[in-house]
């Protein structure tokens, strides 16, 4: 009995350990299967496909294709190549290039939530490198960057700078004085008129008459951090490199860096200082740190007189060369465009009197509505050079799709100012200087204000008008008083001043050392100048 019953009991166990084997078979066939038919017949919905670009190489990518010199340039021909959003990725890092108003409008402005922030580039941000973190001008999108905009805009707004155009206005007195005295140091006299605008509104400071050191080391500043920003460091791709020391072979980003932190804290302080000194002992000049201060109380947030630092030190190192680039081309201009020159002064002459006229008098502020083709003058010349050529790059925070195309999370956003600025299809005759664009014209529309310049959405600069209406009272004060015209060779043939307009490699447009010959339009001009600037 005992042996039947285990004879079956076995018999059971071995179909049944059949009928499991059979059962796996079967389902493993099935997932085979059922997986055969999902490739073949049932694909998953593709990812979109990045904007058009270069081909890249396996590995590196675009990094050989990316410019060192000219850049604004190569990303506008490539705009014209590839379409007005081009995409390149360099060693992994995703770059997206935008080369038309509509697309920078449309990504940076409209979705400026995700790209209102900045790349964090190791050599600039890094505190072991550059430690740039404290300007809000590079400040990633946040709590701290939104404070100290707020803080510059309570400040400096459109109604409050009003009050420093007295400043403005005797500044550019001040430089057609330099001028008259020395022409062809046009670009220093440039340079310390712009510094004394900046210095006084953020500080409340005078300048001393030559070689301040407050625009050297405001200088010094704006050219270390144009520096950085250039795309030629290593250690921007190998971050490991900044553990190097600086005394090593290949090391020399590390003297760089440690120039900016020592130029960053003489920058911050200095001025500050001196401002406070000058509050203490009476002073009642106004400026953007006298008027921050005034409003610290007990309860104010800690981090407040931080930030009036942080700030006022950013209006200081980055407003001088930005103008200067801005303004220190038009002489060329002025010189190889005599028609835009002499339209300008005819305009002028309506308004202030003729060079000859013993009633002539220098223009104001006040002059800026009556003068409608020095507005456009104005509004040409950013156009022209816009500053910076391709706009400080932001960052996009999150996954995004434009146009059907991919634009990954922590790609950078380059908005090609130089390039947009001279969109044919925006700007008809873009490689010709022409004020008469942005005036009304019975044939022609008038073409948008060059926006580009000061960048998209949310971080728009902030000192766009201060900036303007510098621009405004300079230009018309040397057109009012002098004439410009190209320098000649030792044949005495006129040097062409063609060169002067090419970009250049840095991240500020400034123009190649270049001479042009100035001369004042009138005995009574002259006295003029002397008199507004000694009385």
């Amino acid at each position: 009995m005992r042996s039947a019953t285990s004879e079956a009991w076995r018999a059971f166990q071995e179909v049944n350990a059949a009928s499991t084997a059979t059962l796996g078979y079967l389902v493993a066939l099935f997932c085979g299967v059922a997986v055969y038919v999902l490739r073949k017949y049932v694909r998953p919905a593709a990812r979109p496909p990045f904007p058009p670009g270069p081909k890249p190489l396996p590995l590196l990518g675009n990094l050989l294709d990316m410019p060192l010199t000219s850049i604004c340039v190569k990303y506008a021909e490539w705009g014209k190549q590839y379409g007005d959003v081009v995409h390149v990725e360099v060693l992994g890092q995703h770059v997206i290039i935008l080369n038309s108003y509509k697309a920078a409008t449309e990504l940076v402005h409209q979705r400026g939530t995700i790209y209102s922030s900045r790349p964090q580039v190791p050599m600039i941000h890094d505190s072991r490198l550059m430690d740039m973190q404290w300007t809000f001008v590079l400040k990633p999108y946040g709590p701290a960057w939104k404070r100290q905009r707020r803080l510059f805009t309570q400040h400096l707004n459109p109604t409050h700078t009003a009050t420093f155009h007295d400043l403005q206005t005797e500044s550019a007195y001040e430089l057609v004085n330099s001028v008259l005295d020395d022409p062809e140091s046009f670009e220093v006299h440039l340079r310390h008129a712009i510094g004394r605008v900046i210095l006084g509104v953020a500080y409340g400071l005078r300048l001393q008459p030559t070689e301040d050191p407050y625009v050297t080391l405001a200088e010094k500043m704006t050219r270390l951090v144009g520096e950085g920003m250039e795309p030629k460091f290593l250690v921007n791709v190998l971050s490991f490199m900044k553990y190097i020391p600086e005394w090593m072979p290949g090391a020399g980003f590390q003297k760089l860096a440690a120039d900016a932190r020592k130029t960053t804290q003489e920058l911050l302080d200095t001025p500050l200082e001196a401002t406070k000194r000058e509050i203490a002992s009476g002073s009642t000049a106004p400026s953007f740190v006298r008027n921050a201060l005034n409003e610290i109380t007990d309860d104010s947030d800690p981090e407040l007189l931080q930030d009036i630092k942080d700030v006022a030190g950013s209006m200081y190192a980055a407003g001088t060369d930005l103008t200067l680039s801005m303004i220190h081309q038009l002489f060329a201009v002025f010189a190889v465009f005599p028609n835009v020159q002499r339209r300008a002064q005819e305009e002028l002459d309506r308004i202030l009197g003729g060079p000859d006229f013993p009633s002539f008098r220098l223009p104001t502020i006040s002059d800026r509505p009556n003068l409608p083709y020095i507005e456009a003058l104005l509004k040409e010349s950013i156009r022209w050079t816009p500053g910076t050529g391709f706009g400080t790059p932001r960052l996009s925070t999150e996954e995004d799709v434009y146009r059907g195309w991919r634009i990954p999370k922590g790609s950078i956003i380059i908005s090609n100012s130089w390039g947009i600025l001279r969109d044919e299809n925006v700007y008809p005759d873009a490689y010709v200087f022409k004020p008469e664009r942005f005036l009304p014209n019975e044939t022609n529309p008038v073409q948008p204000d060059p926006l580009a310049a000061f960048g998209f959405g949310r971080r728009t600069c902030p000192g766009k008008h201060l900036a303007e209406s510098s621009l405004f009272i300079e230009i018309a004060c040397l057109l009012a008083c002098f004439d410009f015209s190209p320098p000649k060779d030792e044949d005495g043939n006129e040097v062409d001043l063609n060169y002067v307009f090419q970009p250049g490699s840095g991240f500020v447009l400034r123009a190649p050392p270049f001479s042009v010959t100035i001369r004042p339009r009138s005995k009574i001009i002259e006295r003029v100048v002397r008199e507004a600037f000694n009385g």
